[in-house]
């Protein structure tokens, strides 16, 4: 079986999508690391402006993978150039 692939259009959505994905596997806003149930829940809630990094770490510890799709008619060469990892372990394959 294949994962399920959701295109997110806006925060409501998002919030909206990690609930459902939280509750089915019976998880508590309480259980997910190190990220406080306030913060859990205005995600929920669809808040604009929650930060970036806390929102990957709630989808790490919801097992939700987040990929990008880019643009097809894109230059690939020009975006390789510019293109820049922190370290060459963090790569995508």
């Amino acid at each position: 079986m294949t994962p399920d692939t959701i295109t997110i259009r806006d925060p409501k959505q998002l919030g909206a999508i990690l609930r459902a994905v939280r509750k089915a596997q019976s998880l508590r806003q309480d259980e997910l690391g190190r990220i406080s149930h306030t913060f859990v829940g205005d995600l929920e809630e669809g808040k604009p402006t929650a930060q970036f990094g806390k929102v990957l770490e709630v989808l790490r510890e919801l097992g939700v993978t987040v990929r990008l799709e880019l643009p097809n008619d894109m230059d690939r060469v020009r975006f390789n150039r510019y293109l820049r990892y922190p370290t060459s372990s963090e790569r995508p394959r």
